[in-house]
């Protein structure tokens, strides 16, 4: 997990009583309670191989409930091609699981009178990503699915400034992209 997920000025930014104590801490560490935790609801970004390679599917729904899951469009795509192939079981049951808990969103959405609403909209809950929730900047060197998942994990963290965004992966290079661009990238939920 990264240590640092906060922006420059959020880092460096020193008040006149502790202008020699240096850097202020990470934001991810800032006031936290040691006797009494809570947790806030975070944002997951989750990608294929973490869908694919840990028991998330089996846990989604719970997971859900306490935060918001975002499934990338290109893991959407990635998990449908998979579930066409043969042995491919465990994709099958990931996309059923995605498109019932989407589906049920959206009838909340829709009995709620709420379209999508934006990113701003920050509610637990799993749902597909958005057209427009994803960073130019990443895309601007994209060159595979990786890159779309890392540009979508990007975005949030980036608009949701008061949310621990993180982006679950088993991807040893993902990861490290994540970790380049600011964003934590964990291997399970027990990180969180």
């Amino acid at each position: 997990m990264s240590l640092y997920s906060g922006s420059d000025s959020e880092y460096f930014a020193a008040s006149d009583s502790d202008a020699e104590a240096g850097p202020a801490p990470p934001r991810g560490d800032a006031g936290r309670d040691e006797a009494a935790p809570v947790q806030q609801p975070n944002c997951l970004v989750v990608d294929t191989s973490a869908f694919l390679e840990t028991g998330i599917a089996r846990q989604l729904s719970a997971v859900a409930s306490r935060h918001m899951v975002i499934v990338p469009t290109k893991v959407f795509i990635e998990l449908q091609r998979l579930s066409k192939e043969e042995g491919q079981k465990k994709a099958t049951e990931v996309l059923q699981i995605i498109q019932s808990m989407e589906a049920l969103r959206n009838a909340g959405n829709e009995r709620k009178g709420g379209g999508g609403g934006d990113c701003a909209d920050f509610a637990p809950g799993l749902r597909l990503q958005r057209a427009k929730e994803r960073d130019t900047y990443v895309l601007r060197a994209a060159r595979n699915f990786d890159d779309h998942i890392l540009s979508c994990a990007c975005y949030f963290a980036r608009h949701q400034a008061q949310t621990q965004v993180s982006l679950l992966t088993c991807d040893e290079l993902l990861a490290l992209k994540a970790y380049a661009e600011g964003v934590p990238a964990i291997k399970s939920l027990e990180d969180l």
